[in-house]
């Protein structure tokens, strides 16, 4: 006990004195979600604000979509309310805040110019009640303020709320534009501040006051503060069709139009990040290749476009909407595959260096010649650059400096002496053409490959690149890693992405949002995909300040609010409670079980294997067991278990599994690279009790140990079982919600049995609607199923709406519909044109 008690202290006061980072905020849920999810946040959740003779409320804001609109907050004391509300519409280049007293407009309102209200532009609003001048005020940065008389009775007491209105019937009160809020604050006479909630949680439903304890409480909270490690989608661009997988789509961004642009040889796709919108432009006259590289000249406002191998420079005009002199050379000797190029910013020069062609990795630096219409190389000096592709390439400065880092080549070049992946950095000046070597990168991932592109903090010396999968397999790992060259230290400073990258997509930084954007695909089929755009704050955290961040929420709320004494207080209650429980243990043991009626999901932690969200194994003992399948151990594995256990379960046959997994080696060597898996593979497995994987007569079966649960075989067998699925609804929404099926897994092989179990699934789901044995909240979780297979299918959205109306839900059914209609325009570009109405009658 005394161990115990002096342990728990011990922890507690270390965590509640743990610093948390300064970058925070909440970030509202509003119309892009569904109702049920928007974001509401009450100061008032702990006890109502006096407002005394005077009452200042500041914070600070920014808006994230200028084209959104609704109230910011609302106070209300006895009669009196005063509600802001932002109002986009009224003129073409400005909106506005506009102060609301007892339902009714003041005359005077704050302009806010359109071109600044960008997330991530923070700017101070403030709100002054002066009981003593009968006035009220509201100003932004300082300015001029709308003024108005009010009256306000003594004593008040005032409820206070951000966001979403949850107790007001009123359409309007659900209305809130797409913001974020960081820092309130509450003053009180002579301007002594009371209250004060800097909104920098991590998690949890509770917002700190820091400065009195009046805690706030948070309905579905988006804390900023994540996003300064985790990766947040922002948009899904597509679909792209009839486009190979493994084919570039060359990603530029326009700071200047602050755009990106996805290229195809037929148009090209633009995502405005301000107003969140995407247009297509098909060009007049095509690319002749499916596969280009297109470099941006920002300066001129220049696109080129040439054949990723090396070819013919095509200029965009953006009139005509037509690229010149369209090269159709196709291959050729000397190719550059996997090149980096980039434009020289002392004379506009196309650029590029390294590549791989004709069995050779490439070090070679060249130009692009305009006027004879050729690639001229450039003789370098200096370090010798270790031959590569896959590397990565930045601008250090507007003097022409570039960072060129790691990849996979080897010393001589040519490719039958082997091949190694490299973490060597250096420093390419278009100066003189010179290359320095400025060192090794220590304590790197093993087999880590960067994106095409990197970002340079010149302000603290340091380099961010994304971890790359290898193009012939997937890798579960695609995270930000930060290089700091003054202390020669490398870092995690993100989570994973979810999808598989196999493009060389480039990152950007946007000076303007703060934010480093990251890309990844999303296989439709085996030539069709979209591409999702991520975002992250800058400065990214590192994984440790994450995780000291996450252990120190709690405490930290706990210690500010009442200190050490109190801490002591509640360890020994805490105590007590385990030595009781200690005490009756044996009593509780011999208490008959109680069972529900009700069946309930099993969570497993042993033995488990998960296809749907992030692939996933758990070891007999509950060990994540993941990281030891390499990409090709993973593939071999899944094409094991989907050919052992589905219809024929007989397995696979050896010619059949060397022709997914080694179509290009030669018989002895397939045979080699196949025993060597198969073996690894086994002792993989050995963990999972007496999982077995058995070869006879040239076919190859995964045997699963029967205690070991993977929820792709358990969802199959409840859907092709043919019994009732009114009592596993929820067992199956369970599944589904998890995420994407195989959604980190893209093999051209998996791509057909991936959209027939979609289909299949979407199939057998919909048919137990016809049996006309559900109940309403039955069917609104197989419509969530439904959707979670397919965001975008009618039915699952008809159900859904119905089973709301049904339900007297009338509000969370126009909701799903809304939600539905961005849905539908995020993936496709176009309006849904069906209207509500429809699934009514």
């Amino acid at each position: 006990m005394n161990k115990f008690l002096l342990l728990s202290l011990l922890t507690a006061f270390h965590c509640a004195t743990a610093q948390l980072n300064s970058s925070g905020g909440l970030n509202f849920n509003t119309k892009d979600v569904e109702l049920a999810h928007r974001t509401s946040l009450n100061l008032t959740g702990s006890g109502k604000l006096p407002i005394g003779k005077k009452f200042t409320l500041s914070f600070e804001m920014a808006i994230n979509n200028p084209r959104s609109f609704g109230y910011i907050f609302r106070l209300r004391a006895n009669e009196f309310t005063a509600s802001l509300l932002f109002v986009q519409f009224e003129n073409k280049d400005t909106s506005y805040l506009q102060l609301i007293i007892n339902d009714k407009k003041i005359e005077n309102k704050i302009p806010l110019p359109k071109r600044n209200l960008t997330k991530g532009n923070w700017f101070p609003v403030k709100l002054v009640l002066d009981r003593g001048k009968l006035n009220c005020s509201l100003s932004i940065n300082g300015g001029p303020a709308a003024n108005t008389k009010v009256n306000i009775k003594e004593d008040s007491q005032a409820e206070l709320l951000f966001g979403i209105e949850w107790e007001k019937e009123e359409y309007g009160n659900l209305d809130v534009p797409k913001m974020s809020v960081r820092n309130i604050k509450i003053l009180g006479k002579n301007d002594k501040q009371v209250h004060f909630w800097p909104l920098n949680e991590s998690s949890g439903l509770i917002a700190r006051d820091i400065q009195s304890g009046n805690d706030a409480s948070v309905l579905n909270p988006n804390w900023l503060i994540n996003n300064h490690f985790k990766f947040n989608n922002i948009a899904r661009v597509g679909p792209f069709k009839n486009i190979i997988f493994f084919m570039a789509v060359p990603i530029i961004y326009s700071q200047a139009q602050d755009n990106f642009l996805f290229f195809t040889k037929d148009y090209y796709l633009s995502y405005d990040l301000k107003n969140q919108t995407t247009k297509k432009v098909k060009f007049a006259s095509p690319l002749q290749h499916p596969g280009n590289i297109v470099a941006y000249n920002e300066n001129k406002n220049k696109f080129y476009a040439y054949y990723f191998g090396r070819g013919l420079v095509s200029e965009y005009d953006e009139k005509q909407k037509a690229w010149s002199h369209v090269d159709t050379t196709g291959e050729s000797f000397q190719h550059y595959y996997f090149h980096n190029s980039f434009i020289n910013p002392l004379n506009g020069d196309l650029c590029m260096i390294n590549g791989y062609g004709w069995y050779t990795y490439k070090n070679i630096l060249q130009k692009y010649d305009f006027i004879k219409k050729k690639w001229i190389r450039l003789e370098t000096k200096g370090d010798y650059l270790v031959p590569r592709r896959y590397a990565a390439i930045c601008k250090k400065n507007e003097a022409g400096d570039y960072f060129i880092f790691g990849g996979e080549g080897n010393y001589s070049g040519r490719q039958e002496e082997g091949v190694k992946n490299l973490n060597d950095l250096y420093l390419l000046s278009m100066r003189d053409t010179s290359i320095r070597k400025i060192g090794e990168i220590k304590k790197m991932p093993k087999d880590f490959l960067p994106y095409s592109s990197m970002y340079y903090d010149s302000l603290k010396n340091q380099l961010f690149m994304m971890e790359n999968s290898k193009v012939e397999g997937a890798k579960a790992s695609k995270r930000l890693f930060c290089y700091d060259l003054s202390s020669d230290t490398f870092e995690v400073v993100s989570d994973s992405l979810n999808g598989r990258n196999s493009f060389g997509a480039p990152i950007f930084y946007s000076p303007r949002y703060s934010e480093i954007y990251a890309f990844e695909k999303v296989s439709i089929s085996a030539d069709s995909f979209y591409i999702n755009i991520n975002s992250l704050l800058f400065p990214p955290m590192t994984e440790k300040e994450y995780n000291k961040l996450q252990k120190a929420e709690l405490s930290f709320s706990f210690y500010n609010k009442y200190g050490i004494p109190a801490f002591i207080v509640i360890i020994l209650i805490l105590g007590t409670i385990v030595y009781y429980f200690h005490y009756r243990k044996k009593q509780k043991a011999e208490q008959p079980a109680l069972h529900s009626i009700t069946e309930t999901i099993k969570t497993s932690k042993v033995n488990s294997i998960f296809l749907f969200g992030n692939f996933q194994v758990l070891d007999k003992n509950g060990k994540d067991i993941t990281k030891e399948f390499s990409p090709k151990l993973k593939q071999l594995f899944l094409l094991l278990l989907t050919k052992s256990y589905n219809h024929s379960g007989r397995g696979i046959s050896t010619d059949s599994l060397s022709a997914y997994l080694w179509p290009d080696l030669n018989l002895e060597q397939t045979k080699n690279n196949r025993n060597v898996s198969i073996s690894k593979l086994r002792t993989i497995l050995a963990h999972l009790g007496k999982t077995e994987i058995k070869i006879d007569r040239n076919m190859v079966e995964l045997s699963l140990d029967e205690n070991v649960y993977c929820d792709y075989l358990e969802l199959c067998k409840i859907l092709n079982s043919g019994d009732s699925i009114k009592e596993k609804i929820h067992i199956i929404k369970s599944i589904l919600s998890r995420g994407e099926p195989f959604q980190e897994i893209s093999y051209e092989w998996f791509d057909g049995q991936r959209v027939h179990f979609t289909e299949d699934a979407i199939s057998r789901l919909k048919a137990a609607v016809g049996k006309n044995e559900l109940d309403d909240l039955s069917k609104l979780a197989l419509a969530d199923s439904i959707l979670f297979l397919d965001s975008v299918n009618q039915d699952g959205l008809s159900l859904k709406i119905k089973a709301y109306i049904a339900l007297g839900d009338h509000k969370l059914a126009r909701s799903s519909y809304e939600h539905f209609k961005r849905e539908y325009f995020r993936l496709y570009a176009e309006e849904y044109s069906k209207p509500f109405s429809d699934f009514l009658n």
